[in-house]
Protein backbone atom coordinates (compact mmCIF):
# COMPACT_ATOMS: atom_id res chain seq x y z
CA UNK A 1 0.00 0.00 0.00
CA UNK A 2 1.27 3.10 -0.84
CA UNK A 3 1.62 6.22 1.62
CA UNK A 4 -1.07 8.22 -0.35
CA UNK A 5 -3.83 5.28 -0.42
CA UNK A 6 -3.18 5.24 3.24
CA UNK A 7 -4.33 8.79 3.32
CA UNK A 8 -7.19 8.57 1.27
CA UNK A 9 -9.73 7.26 4.21
CA UNK A 10 -11.22 10.48 5.03
CA UNK A 11 -14.35 11.59 4.84
CA UNK A 12 -15.13 11.80 1.00
CA UNK A 13 -18.95 12.99 0.50
CA UNK A 14 -20.73 14.95 2.88
CA UNK A 15 -24.36 15.73 1.60
CA UNK A 16 -27.12 17.31 3.46
CA UNK A 17 -27.47 19.80 6.37
CA UNK A 18 -27.60 19.43 9.82
CA UNK A 19 -25.52 20.43 13.01
CA UNK A 20 -23.46 18.15 15.10
CA UNK A 21 -23.68 17.67 18.74
CA UNK A 22 -20.16 18.38 19.75
CA UNK A 23 -19.09 22.04 19.92
CA UNK A 24 -16.09 23.59 18.10
CA UNK A 25 -13.94 23.74 21.36
CA UNK A 26 -15.11 20.08 22.21
CA UNK A 27 -13.72 19.16 19.10
CA UNK A 28 -10.68 21.10 19.46
CA UNK A 29 -9.59 19.55 23.13
CA UNK A 30 -10.47 15.96 21.42
CA UNK A 31 -7.64 17.05 18.40
CA UNK A 32 -5.24 17.36 20.55
CA UNK A 33 -5.69 14.04 23.13
CA UNK A 34 -7.17 11.73 20.15
CA UNK A 35 -4.02 9.39 20.68
CA UNK A 36 -4.62 9.33 24.45
CA UNK A 37 -4.40 5.80 25.95
CA UNK A 38 -7.96 6.41 28.36
CA UNK A 39 -10.26 7.16 25.35
CA UNK A 40 -12.24 4.86 23.50
CA UNK A 41 -13.76 5.17 20.04
CA UNK A 42 -17.44 3.70 19.01
CA UNK A 43 -19.80 3.83 16.28
CA UNK A 44 -22.67 6.02 17.34
CA UNK A 45 -26.07 4.02 17.20
CA UNK A 46 -27.85 6.24 14.87
CA UNK A 47 -25.45 5.42 12.20
CA UNK A 48 -26.09 2.97 8.96
CA UNK A 49 -23.75 1.58 6.96
CA UNK A 50 -23.53 -0.04 3.58
CA UNK A 51 -19.93 -2.11 2.22
CA UNK A 52 -20.60 -1.45 -1.34
CA UNK A 53 -17.15 -3.11 -2.76
CA UNK A 54 -14.24 -1.80 -1.16
CA UNK A 55 -16.14 1.20 -0.38
CA UNK A 56 -18.63 2.24 2.66
CA UNK A 57 -21.50 4.61 2.66
CA UNK A 58 -22.56 5.92 6.77
CA UNK A 59 -25.39 7.60 7.03
CA UNK A 60 -26.18 9.35 10.04
CA UNK A 61 -29.27 9.22 11.31
CA UNK A 62 -29.64 12.29 13.44
CA UNK A 63 -28.35 14.71 10.62
CA UNK A 64 -29.81 12.69 7.72
CA UNK A 65 -25.47 13.53 6.34
CA UNK A 66 -24.11 10.68 4.56
CA UNK A 67 -20.40 9.94 3.87
CA UNK A 68 -18.54 7.54 1.54
CA UNK A 69 -15.12 5.97 2.89
CA UNK A 70 -12.46 4.54 0.83
CA UNK A 71 -11.14 0.34 1.64
CA UNK A 72 -9.37 1.98 4.73
CA UNK A 73 -11.82 4.01 5.95
CA UNK A 74 -13.93 1.22 5.56
CA UNK A 75 -11.71 -1.25 7.62
CA UNK A 76 -11.40 1.48 10.61
CA UNK A 77 -15.23 1.29 10.67
CA UNK A 78 -15.38 -2.12 11.29
CA UNK A 79 -12.86 -1.80 14.25
CA UNK A 80 -15.43 0.65 16.13
CA UNK A 81 -17.76 -2.23 15.96
CA UNK A 82 -17.06 -2.59 19.75
CA UNK A 83 -15.16 -0.03 21.65
CA UNK A 84 -11.51 0.49 20.86
CA UNK A 85 -8.52 2.21 21.82
CA UNK A 86 -6.88 4.12 19.48
CA UNK A 87 -3.20 1.82 19.34
CA UNK A 88 -5.65 -1.04 18.70
CA UNK A 89 -7.35 0.53 15.74
CA UNK A 90 -3.68 1.75 14.38
CA UNK A 91 -2.13 -1.47 14.49
CA UNK A 92 -4.94 -2.99 12.96
CA UNK A 93 -4.83 -0.73 9.82
CA UNK A 94 -0.91 -1.10 9.95
CA UNK A 95 -1.57 -4.61 9.89
CA UNK A 96 -4.06 -5.03 7.29
CA UNK A 97 -2.53 -2.43 4.33
CA UNK A 98 1.36 -3.13 5.41
CA UNK A 99 2.39 0.67 6.41
CA UNK A 100 3.86 1.82 9.45
CA UNK A 101 2.22 1.95 12.46
CA UNK A 102 3.55 5.93 12.19
CA UNK A 103 2.34 6.66 8.82
CA UNK A 104 -1.32 5.39 9.95
CA UNK A 105 -1.47 7.79 13.31
CA UNK A 106 -1.61 10.81 11.44
CA UNK A 107 -3.60 9.95 9.10
CA UNK A 108 -6.32 8.37 11.48
CA UNK A 109 -6.27 10.98 13.89
CA UNK A 110 -7.45 13.15 11.64
CA UNK A 111 -10.17 10.64 10.36
CA UNK A 112 -11.41 10.15 14.15
CA UNK A 113 -11.35 13.94 14.31
CA UNK A 114 -13.81 13.81 11.35
CA UNK A 115 -16.19 11.18 12.48
CA UNK A 116 -16.31 12.45 15.96
CA UNK A 117 -17.02 16.15 14.56
CA UNK A 118 -19.56 14.93 12.13
CA UNK A 119 -21.12 12.75 15.28
CA UNK A 120 -20.79 9.32 13.68
CA UNK A 121 -18.37 7.90 16.51
CA UNK A 122 -18.51 8.49 20.21
CA UNK A 123 -15.51 8.77 22.16
CA UNK A 124 -15.37 7.55 25.89
CA UNK A 125 -13.25 7.42 29.01
CA UNK A 126 -12.04 4.60 29.85
CA UNK A 127 -12.55 4.59 33.90
CA UNK A 128 -9.85 1.51 34.57
CA UNK A 129 -7.21 3.56 31.96
CA UNK A 130 -7.63 6.47 34.32
CA UNK A 131 -7.23 4.54 37.58
CA UNK A 132 -3.73 3.24 36.93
Amino acid sequence: MSLVSAREYSVLHRRGEGKGTMTDSTVASTRDSISEPSLRFRRAASVACAEIGEESVLLAGRTGMYFSVNAVGQHVWRQLAISAEFSEIRAAVAREFEVEESVVAVDLTEFLRQLVKCDLVLVERDPMAEAT
